[in-house]
């Protein structure tokens, strides 16, 4: 059973001390004197505080700060890297000659050039098609003609070869516009400059209008730089096989180096689209010697059974029928070249397309000699 108890003690207060010291009543009262007295006197103080007696003079101060010794660089006005400004005075053009700056047109920056480890700065993100196409090296440079707004870039691309510049001259190439031949370059205009193909150069030029001052510098350039595509000796035999032999235009003609048919093994292609049949591809590539020539081949068969069925496999080479798209493609050889046609959409293009080919390659086209 609980037992109720009070919560407050009603009792009355004991003191248990017999007698209080007289020292400690004395300490008492004295320190309440003292409380009484700190009150008052800050009662009396209220808004009596004057800062200035205790701030520091202006003379204190000096004496005591420390002077400070680190170097301040000047203030300069910025200037876009590789002006005129930034290089004091006309800037050099490097490889480019003085007929770019035909007709008052003169340069607004400075030369820059890029190899493949900083090319990256210049165009990111892009840079990895050039280098696979074994990109050497890019100069830059920006002209303006005088008393206007009409600004120019030059990009010439270095790729260390016809066939390479080709390569990447054809991946980037505007299939709605056709190429024209000024000199020795082929090249097409685009709405603000154009794009051109200068022996192992690559050449993109863009201005900063669709004006037709613009467009005139462009094809001024063209002109102007073909110079640097003179004396780069003959084209590589598989271009001619498909220039010369079979009369393919330049714009059907294009290069890749590496990775073609999605086959790491398989490089140095050159292709051409036949006249008769837009959608197929001639294909040729020129190996060092007749036993690389007939194990790659071997390899292209094997590894293209993955999509492919064979339908023929003569002497003529190899006919096979894509398992889903049902086009068809021919796989042949004629010493060291390794030869055919993908995508023909039947049979008997895909064979009359290997025959004119073979034909060539046997020396059989009029005025083309054997290879």
């Amino acid at each position: 059973m609980a037992v109720k108890e009070r919560v407050f003690n009603n009792r009355a207060r004991k003191v248990f001390r017999k007698r209080i010291p007289r020292s400690e009543i004395t300490s008492g009262l004295f320190l309440l004197v003292l409380l009484i007295l700190a009150g008052v006197w800050f009662a009396s103080r209220k808004n009596a505080y004057d800062p200035a007696e205790r701030d520091l003079s202006m003379e204190a101060l000096v004496s005591s700060t420390v002077e400070d010794t680190l170097y301040r660089t000047p203030l300069q006005r910025w200037v876009e890297p590789g002006s005129v400004a930034a290089v004091g005075g006309p800037p050099s053009l490097g490889v480019f000659p003085e007929g770019i700056l035909y007709d008052g047109w003169r340069p607004s920056s400075g030369l820059r050039e890029f190899d493949a480890d900083t090319l990256y700065e210049k165009i990111n993100g892009a840079a990895e098609q050039y280098i696979q196409f074994g990109f050497e090296r890019l100069y830059f440079i920006s002209l303006a003609k005088a008393g206007t707004e009409h600004d120019i870039s030059v990009e010439m691309y270095d790729m260390g070869s016809f066939e390479n510049a080709l390569g990447i001259f054809a991946a980037q190439r505007d299939a709605t516009r056709s190429t024209e031949r000024l000199g020795p370059a082929n090249y097409y205009p685009t709405e603000a400059g154009a794009v051109a193909l200068l022996g192992p150069y690559y050449l993109k030029l863009f201005g900063t209008s669709n004006d037709t001052v613009i467009q005139q510098k462009a094809i001024q350039l063209v002109a102007a730089l073909g110079p640097l595509a003179e004396g780069e000796g003959s084209m590589p035999p598989a271009y001619s096989i498909l220039a010369d032999g079979l009369g393919l235009p330049f714009d059907a003609i294009a290069y890749e180096k590496t990775d073609v048919f999605q086959f790491s093994f398989a490089k140095d292609f050159w292709f051409g689209v036949p006249p008769e049949a837009p959608d197929a591809r001639y294909f040729v590539h020129t190996a060092a010697d007749e036993a690389a020539a007939a194990d790659l081949l071997t390899k292209l068969i094997e590894n293209n059974k993955y999509d492919y069925v064979v339908v023929i496999d003569g002497e003529e080479g190899v006919l096979m029928k894509h398992a889903f798209l049902e086009t068809y493609m021919t796989l042949s050889r004629r010493g060291r070249h390794v030869f055919g046609v993908e995508n023909a959409p039947d049979d008997a293009v895909a064979a009359a397309c290997r025959d004119k080919l073979a034909g060539v390659l046997h020396g059989e086209a009029e005025g083309y000699p054997a290879s």
